[in-house]
């Protein structure tokens, strides 16, 4: 969980110049760079979770003040007021900001919101005419479920879950009840940062699934925001394709 919000500004290039093709919202997981050099030569990036203020979408070529809430503050560098920062995604320069100071620590509740709308944005932008919104009625009903027919044209379902954090063994627990009073053959959980060993542990320890065709797909996976980001990033396993997809409120 972030230490500390910080106040900015907050730039993206236009799209004609090699900036991104559509806006970001809230809950938007951003690669900055602060000037650093990894080891290899490459910049040293660092993530924060972007919460755009007074607007509800920032278009390329717009800038707007933000919340950046950093993740994995003690691997960042020491940050000054005024600092500047450049944005990258998969190491495309994307835009760039100014930092000050504002110090509110954010809450589970708001990160998980945040977080649900950014799986939100993904899915829309990739399944939109597929998408229904449904309210949520109790705690054994997923952020997200995913109909769709393996290569036998069997029907399954794939339950998601978002997690304002890092995701722990209990949040995998809670997945698997969910999944077996869905009868769900797949699990997604979505968090902020990536998982510990423990929990990577208790996820390989639910096995895998083998679907006609002879595709081997873990029963359990994990992802982050920033795998989201990806152009190769999949909800489905193999080549399946969503029939429909509930997003539920949060």
């Amino acid at each position: 969980m972030p230490d500390l919000n910080l106040d900015g500004e907050f730039d993206l290039l236009p799209t004609d110049v090699g900036g991104r093709r559509r806006p970001i919202r809230s809950g938007y997981r951003a690669a900055l760079w602060f000037g650093e050099t990894a080891p290899a030569g490459r910049p040293q990036l660092h993530s924060a979770m972007v919460t755009l203020r007074e607007v509800d979408e920032l278009a390329p070529g717009d800038s707007a003040r933000v919340v950046l809430a950093p993740l994995a503050l003690e691997t960042w560098p020491a940050v000054t007021t005024g600092m500047r920062f450049e944005v990258f995604e998969g190491g495309r320069h994307v835009g760039g900001g100014r930092l000050h100071f504002a110090p509110q620590a954010a809450t589970q509740p708001q990160l998980r919101r945040a977080l649900h709308a950014t799986l939100e944005e993904w899915v829309v932008e990739r399944f939109g005419d597929r998408v229904v919104r449904e309210p949520r009625v109790d705690s054994l009903q997923p952020d997200l479920i995913a109909s769709f027919r393996d290569q036998s044209g069997a029907a399954r379902l794939l339950v998601g879950e978002v997690v304002g954090g890092r995701p722990t063994v209990k949040d995998v627990r809670h997945l698997t009840a969910v999944m077996r009073h869905l009868e769900a053959t797949l699990g997604l959980l979505v968090g902020l940062d990536e998982p510990s060993a423990h929990t990577r542990s208790a996820v390989v320890a639910e096995g895998g699934v083998e679907l006609p065709g002879g595709h081997w797909t873990p029963r359990v996976r994990v992802i982050t925001t920033r795998e989201l980001a990806r152009a190769d990033a999949q909800l489905l396993p193999s080549q399946e394709a969503p029939e429909r997809l509930e997003l539920l409120a949060v």
